[in-house]
């Protein structure tokens, strides 16, 4: 008899494709970004992957069922076209009845488990969506509840976890399952010996799992306030995409009469540095000297971005102007605190020879007597070697990867990439702490760096040096309103207390705090060091 698998059960709108309302055209669909690595590492633990979505735009009008498969369809092609497949589809066409198959109502998942064979009684596997309609259906059935972010006020019980992406839901939920199973395994094996299982000496760790910790010296107020104070006037290159963050806020009351959609009121239009611009935004308001390197078109966005540099006193003559891309700019629509939509101007093919010897000689030149240079990748086509080998001259060279590119920085002091980002990058699957530290640990010889520190969202941060050290540090933040940026901030705290001659654990401590005040803060923000200090202080009589 065949073995019941566990599974996730997936949200389709705003989970697997972007959210467009009543979908009924296959031409709309957009995989999200990581749902493709996602899938791979649940496929690559045996668990079923199975879509279970509410379509009460069928009984309300909107579309039918045929549309409906139809997109179902489309998503599964560009998904086999990646080498996944899913093993089922559900969905409830009804709206304004009672059945037992609208989500939170379990009768979907209980269908899939009958007709599948999954196991539902251990307790293993997950729901992921981003309504509280899809975490309280994996409660309700005894699996785990994930939230992922998406576009709607967030209404429901409290997640098991809050997921950035649905490759960090993935992660999350194979190792909650990996450790509720070790646990079980522990306490049976010693219910056969008629012993008492072992009191834990260990603390949650990496997505939730035990391990070691060391936290290296832990900072005091007063010394973190002369540590910042120290940190101020150093001078550092910004090196990177940088872009526009356009921000349109209003409020919706109603949805459009021509389409499916909210219609948003405008109250505020803002601008704000993006990309490389909000590295060099956090340096100014930490006191440091930035100095920046990158590129814009030439167009009236271009010229906006120069004023803003110029604005927050950053010597913007290593700016360049491209005459073959717009200035990156990224459209954010926002109501209720809520992000609705996205519009991205852009161009992500790689620069030509000529841009690229024209920026590796503006990084030589400014890396000459700077104290520290960041490299802040956002995969717009500026990266690569000969620009990473021009900022080798400064003492200090912290980058923040995309992972495709990583290659490209060895030799740095330091890399800054998330959990997602660490996996793709060492091509290890990170699903508990050992694997978090073989990640670690290969970046560290792929790329001959002193540092590897992977920022793991409300778990907090690890850091991991060449000398075999290990830092853990517990996340911070009170409340999280948006964590838009705030891997920036980190990159740019940990940048200047490096360049101040402050010891890595130490540095991380810093950066830490940062990200908890700016996650705080909806938009791309920064963090003063009255700021810091702050929720240090508040934090210590916590």
């Amino acid at each position: 008899m065949t073995r019941a698998r566990p599974a996730a059960f997936l949200d389709r709108d705003g989970t697997l494709i972007d959210d467009k309302g009543f979908l009924g055209d296959p031409a709309g669909v957009e995989l999200l970004p990581t749902v493709v690595d996602a899938l791979r590492l649940w496929r690559a633990e045996r668990y079923a992957i199975v879509v279970v979505s509410n379509q009460s735009g069928i009984a309300r009008g909107f579309l039918d069922e045929a549309q409906v498969r139809a997109v179902n369809g489309e998503i599964a092609r560009q998904l086999a076209a990646h080498g996944v497949t899913v093993d089922g589809w559900y969905w409830c066409s009804h709206y304004g009845v009672g059945c037992d198959c609208r989500k939170p109502e379990p009768g979907l998942v209980h269908r899939a488990a009958r007709e599948l064979e999954l196991d539902l009684a251990s307790g293993r596997g997950g729901v992921v969506g981003d309504r509280g309609n899809d975490v309280e259906l994996g409660h309700r059935v005894g699996i785990a509840g994930v939230l992922v972010p998406g576009p709607y006020e967030y209404v429901g019980p409290e997640p098991d976890f809050r997921a950035a992406t649905l490759l960090e839901a993935a992660t999350y939920i194979l190792a909650r399952d990996a450790s509720r199973h070790a646990e079980r395994v522990d306490v049976s094996l010693h219910a056969e010996r008629g012993e008492a299982p072992p009191a834990s000496r260990t603390q949650e760790g990496a997505m939730g799992l035990p391990f070691e910790t060391g936290v290296g010296e832990v900072i005091a107020v007063p010394r973190a306030t002369a540590l910042l104070g120290r940190m101020a006037g150093r001078k550092i290159v910004v090196v990177g995409d940088v872009m526009i963050d356009e921000w349109i806020w209003g409020d919706v009351s109603r949805i459009s009469p021509e389409a499916p959609v909210p219609v948003v009121a405008v109250r505020e239009h803002t601008f704000t540095l993006g990309g490389a611009g909000n590295v060099a935004n956090n340096l100014r308001a930490l006191g440091a000297h930035v100095a920046f390197v990158g590129g814009v078109g030439d167009d009236a966005e271009g010229a906006r971005l120069r004023e803003m540099l110029a604005a927050i006193d950053v010597d913007a003559g290593g700016v360049l102007t491209l005459g073959d891309r717009p200035t990156t700019r990224k459209t954010r629509v926002v109501a209720h605190n809520q992000q609705v939509v996205r519009a991205d101007w852009e161009s992500t093919a790689p620069f030509g020879d000529a841009d690229r010897a024209r920026f590796a000689d503006a990084v030589r030149r400014a890396a000459r007597d700077a104290d520290a240079v960041v490299l802040s990748d956002y995969a717009k086509g500026m990266l690569h070697r000969d620009l990473v080998e021009a900022a080798l001259a400064a003492p200090v060279v912290v980058a923040d990867p995309k992972p495709q590119n990583v290659a490209i920085f060895a030799g740095v002091t330091c890399i800054g990439p998330n959990v997602g980002e660490a996996a793709r990058a060492s091509g290890v699957a990170i699903t508990d702490d050992a694997s978090l530290e073989r990640a670690a640990r290969t970046l560290l010889r792929m790329l001959d760096c002193r540092w590897v520190l992977i920022t793991r969202g409300e778990h907090g941060m690890s850091l991991f040096g060449a000398q075999s050290e290990r830092f853990d540090i517990p996340a911070v933040a009170r409340t999280v309103y948006d964590v838009s940026g705030a891997g920036d901030t980190v990159v740019a705290v940990l940048t200047l207390a490096l360049a101040a001659g402050i010891p890595a654990d130490v540095a991380t401590q810093l950066a830490n705090f940062a990200a908890g005040a700016v996650v705080e803060k909806l938009g791309t923000a920064t963090a003063t060091p009255a700021e810091i200090v702050a929720l240090m202080d508040e934090t210590v009589e916590r």
